[in-house]
């Protein structure tokens, strides 16, 4: 989008970003890796295109104050978004990575899998029949 865009342009790239947020987490907690790399792409273009489009979003805002307030909003919404998306994507890797060293055998966890995928035993084995 250029710098010349119309008002209904830059508030439709808004719109379009601050949806596009909104499927993001929907789809990182769907953990479909195609559809979320999609979305990271797509999130990409729409981000480059707001930054091109930043000193006309400027002048929007200040030249038109019926505009001005909904772009405020809005550039807030999608910053509190796509800070809420970061803490998902890193409480998900955190747990991916735990689950992977679980599953692998590297988890320091004694009730963990071994390498070979079987359950490692705890220190001291009980009969489930005296329990």
């Amino acid at each position: 989008m250029n710098p010349g865009a119309s008002t209904a342009q830059l508030l439709d790239l808004l719109a379009s970003f601050e949806a596009l947020l909104d499927l993001e987490s929907e789809r990182l907690l769907g953990e479909d890796a195609d559809l979320i790399a999609a979305t990271a792409a797509e999130k990409e273009r729409l981000y480059a295109e707001l930054e091109h489009s930043a000193s006309a979003l400027d002048s929007l805002a200040s030249e038109h104050p019926e505009h001005g307030a909904e772009v405020r909003a809005t550039l807030q919404r999608c910053a509190e978004r796509n800070l809420a998306n970061g803490r998902l994507i890193a409480r998900l890797r955190g747990s991916a990575a735990k689950e992977l060293a679980l599953l692998t055998g590297r988890s320091t966890d004694p009730l963990a899998y071994a390498a070979g995928g079987v359950t490692r035993h705890a220190s001291t084995s009980r009969s489930l029949a005296r329990v």
